[in-house]
């Protein structure tokens, strides 16, 4: 299903950019984006 690829890609996106935030303090800008897209899904 396509659907289930995109939200597959999707999460694991997700995933990736927590993962850079959580390891890499300079990513401060990308911080309150990601936390608007956790709040979002």
């Amino acid at each position: 299903d396509i659907v289930d690829e995109f939200l597959r890609k999707f999460s694991s996106c997700v995933t990736q950019t927590m993962h850079l935030i959580t390891n890499d303090d300079k990513h401060t800008l990308r911080s309150p984006l990601s936390m608007k897209l956790i709040e979002a899904i």
